[in-house]
């Protein structure tokens, strides 16, 4: 840990000599990521899968702003904090900005900050909810929406993934464009994990065709079965159902 961390020093010298800002960035991410011995679980899928609905489910409270139309557009990171929550702003020239959470609306969608116009490179939301001692959660823009750069953004931060969660929609198969995509992820992303979300929107007979159509699709593309850790089903409108309440992504990342 102590050399990678003088190499990253180093990289980040050499980085600083060129006026490389994005690059400053990502390593002094990196560092921060490695001291912290942090583990990030990235949440991904098609736009409108409701992510940010299911994160916000998961934590038990409203954090990020959710929308009918492709919302999430920026990058952003919810972290633990012991003390009061608060958000942090970084934007591409490196200053960062302390707001309030109910603030970042302002930065992180395309309703208020269309194309990025305020050059935000990435958002934090630092809270007390205990799930974020043990992972660091990550929103995502959704892929394949009219917004070509919310795709690019969400493809950008796929390196730095530690584990997915691979939101579905359980009103629907598993789509080309998701297969394709799963093709790629599974070659950098150590782990992959599978929710099925609205699954309200179906009645239980539905529901289990859906389940083992997609099962068995995402199984020959993984070559391996999936059990019932890999494939969780839930509603981010019905609380019984949720991953929180339910504990599933809890026992597996212990």
């Amino acid at each position: 840990m102590e050399r990678l961390d003088t190499q990253l020093s180093q990289m980040k010298e050499i980085a600083a000599t060129v006026a490389a800002r994005e690059l400053i960035t990502e390593i002094t991410d990196l560092k921060e990521k490695l001291q912290r011995e942090r583990l990030y679980m990235v949440v991904l899928g098609l736009f409108k899968r409701g992510k940010s609905s299911l994160l916000n489910a998961l934590l038990g409270k409203e954090l990020l702003p959710v929308a009918v139309t492709p919302l999430t557009a920026i990058i952003t990171l919810l972290e633990f904090t012991a003390g009061e929550p608060f958000a942090e702003v970084e934007f591409r020239d490196g200053h960062r900005e302390r707001k309030k959470p109910e603030e970042i609306r302002f930065y992180v969608g395309e309703e208020e900050n269309p194309d990025n116009k305020k050059q935000v490179s990435v958002v934090r939301v630092y809270d007390h909810s205990p799930l974020l001692k043990l992972v660091s959660l990550v929103d995502t823009p959704g892929l394949g929406s009219a917004f070509e750069h919310n795709t690019a953004t969400t493809l950008q931060f796929v390196p730095k993934i530690d584990a997915a969660l691979f939101v579905l929609s359980a009103d629907m198969p598993v789509s080309k464009p998701e297969i394709d995509f799963l093709n790629d992820l599974k070659e950098v992303v150590p782990r992959i994990l599978f929710v099925m979300n609205k699954i309200d929107l179906l009645s239980e007979a539905d529901l289990k065709k859906m389940v083992v159509h997609n099962a068995s699709i995402i199984s020959k593309l993984l070559g391996k079965a999936l059990s019932e850790k890999d494939l969780m089903l839930v509603s981010s409108l019905q609380p019984g159902s949720s991953l929180r309440e339910n504990g599933n992504l809890l026992k597996v990342l212990r």
